[in-house]
């Protein structure tokens, strides 16, 4: 479930962006040879719906039916990574579809009821809470460890990094900056 809900606020962070998609459309090839992804990814996201029913009207394979989502998932992850922050208008037409599907059927089995913001929000209070850990401590760690990085002290970067790790948070550095997340 955390899974889908961080995909879900990719999504819904990138359909919130006012800058309009000025890229190109992609033609890399998938992973399986000549199909290229956006091309996959449209037809997985365009059958989605189709193929959630005929589960559900299956004797009502529910089994099925939530692996079609997973599916839905890896699609609208993939469209993310493709589009590096500038999506072009397909893209964007193709997240805001897998994200209505995500809300729209979702509620058949009760899911992705919550804003993902807030439901991740949520998990870290949390977790943090069962780890005995303040975020204003992680934090503070984090500023200490930027800071030693620009001075070049690899050693204590590391040790921040692992004694972080050890008490059950993980650190991304991304171009952004430092984020941080429960293991």
């Amino acid at each position: 479930l955390d899974r889908f809900y961080l995909t879900l606020k990719a999504v819904q962070d990138e359909l919130k962006k006012t800058d309009p998609p000025t890229r190109p459309s992609h033609s890399r090839e998938g992973r399986d040879g000549g199909v290229p992804i956006p091309e996959q990814c449209r037809q997985a996201i365009e059958s989605f719906r189709v193929r959630f029913e005929d589960a559900m009207d299956d004797d009502f394979n529910t089994a099925e039916a939530l692996g079609y989502f997973f599916d839905l998932q890896t699609h609208l992850n993939s469209l993310l990574s493709l589009s590096k922050g500038q999506p072009t208008a397909e893209i964007l037409s193709l997240l805001k579809k897998g994200n209505e599907y995500f809300s729209k059927l979702g509620w058949v089995f009760g899911l992705f009821r919550d804003n993902p913001e807030n439901y991740l929000n949520e998990q870290k209070k949390t977790g943090l809470k069962k780890l005995n850990l303040a975020e204003e401590e992680i934090l503070k760690l984090i500023e200490e460890r930027i800071a030693v990085r620009k001075e070049k002290n690899w050693k204590r970067a590391d040790e921040i990094r692992n004694d972080l790790l050890d008490k059950g948070i993980v650190l991304e550095d991304t171009p952004s900056g430092t984020n941080w997340k429960l293991r």
